[in-house]
């Protein structure tokens, strides 16, 4: 999602929307609970305290308040797409599918949510299924390579006695 100042917003959550995009995580948290303070009530600000949570590795706080963004506003659609690729992150593929699925109906015209989310579900790995297992075929003990590329890198992976031996060139 793309985040902008406003008006309607506290003065710290537009500080926050700043340093997120100098992807400064600490202190745009610390301001978005600033602002919390005084919005309890805004889907943004649970939303953006989510996707910081995120990309600072706290990913049990991103949760929390992606569900807040969530039971505020069912239909927020930055918060669907962000908690999509938290779902991804922890292996839960079918999730995402499911928030992916729930973009699609909001945005039956299209929106840069739902691109940002399927995109993201496509790059997942290949041996993730609905459920979030692994589905890596068993292999001969023979070494067997195979390539794939992952998030823009060739990934060379070589399969011997079932261990897993990752080259990125």
């Amino acid at each position: 999602g793309d985040y902008s100042t406003t008006k309607s917003k506290p003065a710290a959550y537009n500080e926050a929307v700043v340093l997120v995009k100098a992807e400064n995580y600490p202190d745009a948290i610390s301001k978005l609970k600033k602002a919390e303070q005084s919005a309890k009530d805004d889907a943004d600000i649970q939303n953006l305290l989510g996707f910081s949570y995120r990309k600072s590795g706290n990913l049990d706080e991103a949760a929390k308040h992606y569900d807040k963004a969530l039971g505020l506003n069912p239909k927020h659609k930055g918060a669907l797409e962000y908690q999509g690729e938290l779902f991804l992150m922890l292996g839960d593929k079918a999730a995402a599918e499911d928030n992916l699925e729930k973009l699609d109906k909001i945005c039956w015209l299209g929106c840069e949510e739902l691109d940002e989310l399927r995109t993201a579900i496509e790059k997942s790995s290949p041996w993730l299924n609905k459920t979030g297992a692994t589905t890596m075929p068993r292999r001969p003990l023979s070494a067997i390579i195979f390539d794939h590329k992952l998030n823009g890198l060739w990934v060379f992976l070589w399969v011997f006695r079932q261990c897993h031996v990752f080259v990125f060139l």
